[in-house]
């Protein structure tokens, strides 16, 4: 039974790993590559990877929106070309199999 119970959480795992995330709902950790759906005004979504980092706080005005000490940056680590509001969810990147 408990073999049963152990493959149940890693069937319920793996198909909450391949759920889209909304960005409104939940962002992910900053600095780390994540798949991207970007909406770029075409009432379509384009796929692209990149990450999401935070600035500093220190450095940024007690006025500022909180998503202002945010961007999304490229799979090279340059400023995206969409806004921060474009990118609409994320999926985590699944690790590369050991081989």
């Amino acid at each position: 039974m408990a073999a049963g119970i152990a493959i149940a959480i890693d069937i319920i795992k793996k198909h909450t790993e391949n759920e889209w995330i909304d960005t409104l709902e939940e962002l992910p950790p900053t600095g780390k590559p994540v798949l991207l759906a970007v909406d770029l005004g075409e009432d379509s979504l384009v796929p692209a990877v990149g990450q999401l980092i935070e600035y500093d706080v220190n450095f940024v005005d007690e006025y500022v929106d909180f998503t202002e000490t945010l961007e999304w940056l490229n799979s090279e680590g340059d400023s995206f070309v969409a806004g921060f509001n474009d990118v609409k969810y994320w999926l985590p990147i699944p690790e590369f199999p050991k081989h």
